[in-house]
């Protein structure tokens, strides 16, 4: 079954958790809106820090994380600069999303990689039954 970017964003919206977030993290988010308008990529954790007055990129990551988490960021997993603001994200800054080619892209690459992971075990299932089902007929 094929999904539409419709469909994955309301997957991740069915998956975000609504919490009341303190102003660091508004900041945080408000942050990476801003920087991706102005320059059109996601801001380094470095550069989330400088901008919102954090000076130890694990304390930054730590807030990432969390935000992540919750379902207010996108971010592809082992890349650089891949943050995104989800809808949930948005709404928590007061803004309306941006059609943006770059954010779609994000969107789609996590969709591809959770499908992939999903793929892996699948195949590591097969194999496995394979395994038992080899045993089984050795056996018996």
């Amino acid at each position: 079954m094929d999904r539409t970017v419709t469909d994955i964003r309301m997957h991740q919206a069915e998956n975000a958790v609504s919490l009341e977030l303190s102003e660091r993290h508004q900041a945080i988010l408000n942050f990476v809106y801003e920087y991706h308008l102005s320059k059109g990529r996601s801001p380094s954790l470095r550069e989330i820090g400088q901008g919102v007055g954090i000076t130890s990129t694990c304390h930054i990551s730590y807030h990432i994380h969390r935000l992540v988490r919750w379902g207010y960021l996108g971010r592809i997993p082992s890349t650089w600069r891949s943050l995104f603001l989800m809808q949930q994200g948005y709404a928590a800054i007061g803004k309306q999303p941006v059609d943006d080619l770059n954010i779609t892209v994000n969107e789609l690459r996590d969709e591809n990689r959770r499908l992939r992971e999903w793929g892996e075990q699948l195949h590591r299932e097969r194999d496995l039954n394979s395994q038992i089902q080899s045993l089984m007929a050795q056996a018996g």
